[in-house]
């Protein structure tokens, strides 16, 4: 069993603020599932129909309602301007040498945003998030080989590399591990 945060909990860095995934987060996320720069890297490699932007955003419905924490909106404190998605969630599919109470961690940027720190900057609350509120013993990252950014995300947050494998969608990954 998680430990759950405060309802609703907010999370506020410098310049940014990750609030929780609702219904209204649903345009936002057919936003950037439909731009293949930012899918690149994502599950198989390519933008989202409409049908897999619905699902993914009805689970996480359902995961912030069973779990108190997941998917978060990124936006710019001083603008308001949504500038990405943060997520928090349990592993839905299991990796060898990794415990049950392990999380994962993930990052969405819109492109107009890259290079800016960002992903890093809501992968770090996200970190605290889960080792003080949620009670992670690891954290854990799968990253597309090639994708340079998230790799250096990666090992900012001081994950190591584990192991490389195969995601749900049948891409390759590379898994990396933070203990808490």
């Amino acid at each position: 069993m998680t430990a759950a945060v405060p309802e609703h909990s907010t999370l506020i860095t410098e310049r940014l603020t990750l609030r929780p995934w609702d219904r209204r987060c649903r345009a936002w996320l057919r936003t950037l599932a439909t731009d293949a720069a930012v899918m690149r890297y994502i599950g198989y490699g390519g933008p989202w129909d409409a049908t897999q932007v619905a699902r993914a955003h009805e689970r996480q419905l359902r995961h912030w309602a069973e779990h108190g924490f997941g998917w978060r909106t990124i936006s710019e404190t001083a603008s308001g301007r949504l500038v990405g998605i943060a997520a928090l969630n349990t592993l839905r599919a299991g990796i060898p040498g990794i415990g049950p109470s392990a999380y994962e961690i993930g990052w969405w940027v819109a492109p107009t945003q890259w290079g800016r720190g960002i992903a890093f900057e809501a992968a770090v609350v996200l970190c605290e998030e889960a080792f003080a509120d949620v009670a992670a013993t690891a954290l854990v990252a799968r990253v597309r080989p090639g994708n340079v950014a998230s790799e250096r995300v990666s090992a900012k947050l001081g994950l190591r590399f584990h192991a490389d494998t195969v995601g749900a969608s049948g891409a390759p990954v590379r898994v990396y591990v933070r203990e808490r």
